[in-house]
């Protein structure tokens, strides 16, 4: 469990309080022993002599069983004797609680301090930098949470890098292709013909398919992507697009076909957002499925969860790939060219959607097997 450090600190103060009483009481009871003995006190009275202020008391000797061995006895005690053991006592408190006060401060102060200038080095840009954690304290709980901070600024930074380089290389290819054929145009090279008119307009339409994915993209992750939820039959709009898919795969040479299909199938979520992901994923498996190959989709209910799958007999995708495939313009296989394999922003759109509709969406895959990708949404059963 975590130890708090100010359950640690009280703790010390008490023990070294609770010493240095113990040592005091002992150094004064001995002073008290050597001045008297071990006598009976029984009258004590304060006389002024020669200007000294003289304790004198009646006391009576005691012997090893706590009987009276003598008569009166009187004689002075030293009173500055036990005044200066009583300030050595208090001294020995005040300086063990402040050595502990000390060494307590500067366990939390040292920690602290290099939050600090972490926190500082962060503030300039320098992300890389982290806190040694000690302990189980309160300050190596904020340690540890600091250096989650970090990672997660360090990774969000990387994320941002890796974004900007993507874009700039997926913008750099259209847009030169763009200014060739505009000043092969200008310089009267080429004529101006409905082909190159269709190559212009091609091109312009890459650009502003991937504006739009951007923008879908960035709402997505910003939490701002609008969705209106209502019951969805999943049947119908998987047995639309399936249809809809098959003259494309019957140019590819891949056979695209429903599977096991529950009618009841349902779902709550925005409908053109989920004929958006289902139509992404068959687009997905028909471009990595080999002539001859087939694309199944299938759609049940199970637990209060409609779980739709796309599975392809491509090549599948190998394990080190797999915890990638949903970043954005990732590629399992980077030369494949936009005409065929897009952007690399298809799946990730895909997942940001599932998300926000509180479901889910993961991919299982054996190189040589094909793939499945999984959409596990609440039934409207459920969420009803």
């Amino acid at each position: 469990d975590m130890r708090s450090l100010t359950t640690r600190f009280f703790a010390a103060l008490v023990l070294v309080s609770i010493a240095a009483l113990v040592l005091g009481t002992w150094w004064v009871r001995r002073a008290v022993e050597i001045e008297v003995g071990s006598q009976l006190i029984v009258e004590q009275t304060i006389e002024n002599i020669n200007g000294e202020q003289v304790i004198r008391e009646t006391r009576r000797e005691l012997g090893p069983d706590g009987a009276v061995l003598a008569e009166e006895l009187r004689g002075p005690i030293d009173v500055g004797e036990l005044n200066r053991r009583l300030l050595m006592a208090l001294t020995v408190v005040v300086f063990g609680a402040a050595i502990v006060t000390a060494l307590v401060a500067r366990r939390v102060l040292t920690p602290i301090k290099d939050l600090r200038s972490a926190v500082d080095q962060m503030a300039v840009g320098r992300s890389e930098v982290r806190v040694a954690v000690r302990g189980n304290d309160e300050l190596a709980s904020l340690g540890r949470a600091f250096n989650a901070m970090a990672d997660t600024v360090a990774r969000q930074k990387e994320l941002r890098r890796e974004l900007t380089n993507d874009i700039a290389h997926e913008l750099r290819t259209p847009l030169t292709d763009l200014r060739c054929h505009l000043e092969a145009l200008q310089d009267q090279v080429v004529p101006v013909t409905s082909e190159t008119l269709d190559t212009l307009h091609a091109e312009v339409a890459h650009l502003q398919r991937l504006v739009d994915d951007l923008g879908e993209l960035a709402r997505a992750e910003t939490r701002q992507l609008p969705l209106t939820p209502e019951l969805v039959v999943v049947a119908e709009v998987v047995e639309s697009l399936v249809k809809h898919a098959g003259p494309r795969a019957a140019g590819l040479g891949v056979r695209v076909q429903c599977g096991e299909i529950d009618p009841a199938a349902t779902a709550w979520i925005d409908p053109g957002r989920f004929r958006q992901v289902v139509a992404n994923l068959i687009d997905n498996a028909l471009v990595h499925t080999p002539s001859g190959g087939d694309v199944v989709v299938t759609a049940t209910t199970t637990g209060g969860h409609t779980r739709l799958a796309v599975r392809d007999t491509g090549p599948g995708i190998p394990p080190e790939h797999l915890p990638h495939i949903f970043d954005r313009f990732y590629r399992v296989d980077p030369s494949r060219s936009r005409s065929t394999g897009g952007v690399g922003l298809g799946l990730a759109i895909a997942k940001q959607f599932v998300d926000a509709s509180g479901g889910s969406i993961q991919v299982d895959s054996e190189p040589g097997q094909g793939a499945t990708f999984l959409v596990v949404l609440p039934s409207a059963a459920a969420t009803s």
